[in-house]
């Protein structure tokens, strides 16, 4: 699993095209298996590293705007600490 994937589910997650539920479900997953991934990242191109955790950072940001009118905010809250995990990996 890629850092990449993550990204691209966050980013479905942010648009409204996956529901939170879904996003937790597939993210849960997703973020615990590119952890070796943002690791590597870090070492061999910390750049990109900056990069993805910028565009993750600014994706968490955004799910925490919409949380207080969301009907699920405990999932939006999950989806942001997945985030959160991939973000802390690419800090190194």
């Amino acid at each position: 699993m890629s850092v990449e994937d993550v990204v691209q589910t966050a980013t479905l997650a942010v648009a409204g095209q996956l529901a939170p539920r879904e996003a937790v479900t597939i993210l849960s997953t997703q973020a615990r298996d590119a952890l070796p991934d943002a690791r590597r990242l870090r070492r061999d191109d910390p750049g990109r590293a900056d990069d993805y955790r910028h565009l993750l950072t600014t994706i968490s940001d955004e799910l925490g705007v919409g949380q207080p009118d969301s009907d699920e905010p405990q999932l939006l809250d999950e989806i942001v600490d997945d985030l959160a995990e991939v973000c802390h990996a690419l800090e190194g």
